[in-house]
């Protein structure tokens, strides 16, 4: 019990640390792309990189077009790690299916995959929401 509890203080101090450290930083990127919008229209420009109508005020939609660059361009950078980590864990997850047919193994198989197959759905999407917000064409 005792030794659950220390790995478990343990364990979840250095995965807070680094979520602090990895929100920290997806944070100051985020506000660099917002620039120099005001405050009140992070929310749209927010929106706007990743759904919806394209904004019609130029500043909110070149900060949303700069935010869905970012966004993509952080995807790109992780993209192979989460892959093999994903890869692997549905591998794992595959494997305890057929040794342990249950529930559990066949959720988690599912999740992984699902996993796996966002990170080439998101990247088309942000591709897809970076060439509307750029499009001169579009009338907002």
């Amino acid at each position: 019990m005792t030794f659950a509890l220390v790995g478990g203080l343990v364990v979840g101090a250095f995965f807070g640390a680094g979520m602090t450290y990895s929100l920290n930083r997806q944070r100051r990127s985020e506000r660099r792309a917002l620039g120099n919008v005001r405050q009140q229209d992070w929310k749209a420009a927010r929106r706007a990189a990743a759904r919806g109508a394209v904004p019609a005020d130029p500043a909110v939609r070149a900060a949303a077009a700069r935010l869905a660059v970012d966004q993509l361009s952080s995807l790109r950078r992780r993209r192979k790690l989460i892959v093999i980590v994903f890869g692997v864990n549905l591998v794992i997850a595959v494997v305890n299916l057929f040794v342990n047919p249950s529930l559990w193994c066949a959720v988690l198989a599912i999740c992984w995959t699902l996993g796996v197959a966002g990170q080439w759905y998101l990247q088309r999407r942000l591709r897809h929401r970076v060439n509307l917000l750029t499009d001169d064409t579009h009338d907002g």
